[in-house]
């Protein structure tokens, strides 16, 4: 995502009957952001990722993040270990589909 216009300059922009307005000019594509009001009225538009809760909170544990950095760094100077698969060793009913589906949906 790049600010194709600059940093700090004003641009007015339609806001259609639905209240739409289009982000594209300013680089927002085909991405999740997070608005924020400003006390006088305006907004102010970041770049968000979605998590899940697992994952905010292993990023709210500095311990976990810790770990995860330690892990990081272990893997880019190439000290990697193989570790075996949960899955390894456990028999899987050859009925039951892989892809987790809901009542009355096919999984494709």
């Amino acid at each position: 995502m790049g600010d194709s216009l600059g940093s700090g300059r004003r641009v007015i922009a339609d806001v259609d009957q639905r209240g739409r307005v289009s982000l594209a000019k300013f680089g927002f594509r085909s991405m999740q952001v997070v608005i924020d009001t400003t006390d006088d009225g305006g907004l102010t538009i970041h770049p968000a990722i979605a998590m899940t809760v697992a994952e905010a909170a292993h990023y709210g544990d500095p311990e976990a993040v810790r770990l995860l950095e330690q892990a990081l760094a272990s893997a880019r100077e190439g000290r990697l270990q193989p570790l075996p698969l949960r899955s390894k060793g456990r028999a899987r009913d050859p009925g039951r589909s892989r892809i987790p589906t809901r009542p009355g949906r096919s999984p494709c």
